[in-house]
């Protein structure tokens, strides 16, 4: 036995009843680290991923010999963050979004589709890892992926377009309603700083609105955006800045436009309807994409 493998877990150890089983799941991992052998990630807990996804009743070395090695690897190096897995899975893949999209012709361009795709499988949420991981090995990978994009193009396509413009409780989570000078600007202008934000989340580029989704109304951290695009922390960082002043600034220059005020005024209006505003975006940044399910 391998040393990765001596060093399973008791419970991914019990799953290998004989000989057969221990040597066809250290061949498993050999093969697939020698297929990439970039991608720098520990044989053993791949070799317990590997095991996840044989059901509890099949026969493990039949159902091993079975599995497509070199896909699993890449796709559990991108449920790790490993940055060589994930140039070989875009590399692998998404060569498949511009030739679906063609044909489809969704309510997104090709590069919303392609980092709503990133997002969808290679980004972790609080409760679950990323989607990429629920790859079984059984068929390849670049034909898991085309299910997966196929689903996002079809509902992107077939779902009536989404109003743009912010979600009425956005001026409701605003506290203190007995504030008079709050509930005066809340009903006198309003409407104009929902008008206005909708027009500039409109005008930002395609990843300017995606980064702002990312960070704004999925929470991630500058780390998890910055391996999303395969760039530093710092340089994520810069970009979600950028979009946000942007977003700032096309907002008031509409807004002083509209209302005919000075820019300090316009500022002052900012910062009063803002400054308790915990603002959910998702819906507006990007056309709405598949809703969740444990399907790729």
């Amino acid at each position: 036995m391998t040393t990765a493998l001596a060093e399973l877990p008791e419970r991914a150890r019990a799953r290998l009843t004989g000989a057969d089983d221990a040597r066809a799941l250290a061949s498993l991992v050999e093969d697939a680290r020698r297929a990439h052998p970039g991608i720098a990630v520990d044989a053993t807990p791949f070799a317990v991923h590997v095991l996840s996804h044989v059901p509890a009743d099949a026969p493990v070395a039949e159902h091993l010999a079975r599995m497509c090695a070199a896909d699993l690897l890449v796709a559990y190096g991108c449920a790790v963050g490993d940055r060589e897995a994930i140039a070989a899975f875009e590399r692998q893949c998404f060569d498949e979004i511009p030739f679906s999209h063609a044909r489809v012709k969704p309510r997104a361009s090709v590069d919303e589709v392609r980092q709503m795709m990133r997002d969808r499988l290679l980004v972790r949420s609080a409760e679950a890892p990323p989607r990429i991981a629920q790859y079984a090995g059984l068929g390849e990978l670049r034909g898991w992926f085309r299910v997966a994009l196929g689903r996002t193009l079809l509902n992107l396509a077939t779902r009536a377009p989404r109003e743009t413009e912010l979600d009425d409780a956005m001026l409701e989570v605003l506290p203190g309603v007995n504030e008079p000078e709050l509930e005066h600007a809340r009903r006198l202008y309003g409407p104009a700083l929902k008008s206005a934000l909708t027009e500039a989340i409109g005008a930002l580029e395609p990843r300017d609105r995606t980064l702002l989704r990312l960070a704004v109304c999925d929470g991630l951290t500058v780390d998890a955006i910055g391996e999303v695009y395969g760039v530093h922390r710092a340089t994520a960082a810069r970009w979600i800045a950028s979009a946000r002043d942007r977003l700032q600034s096309g907002t008031m220059d509409l807004l002083r436009t509209r209302l005919g005020a000075r820019e300090e005024s316009v500022k002052s209006l900012l910062r009063l309807l803002a400054s308790h505003v915990d603002v959910s975006l998702r819906g507006h940044l990007l056309p709405s994409g598949a809703t969740p399910s444990s399907e790729p």
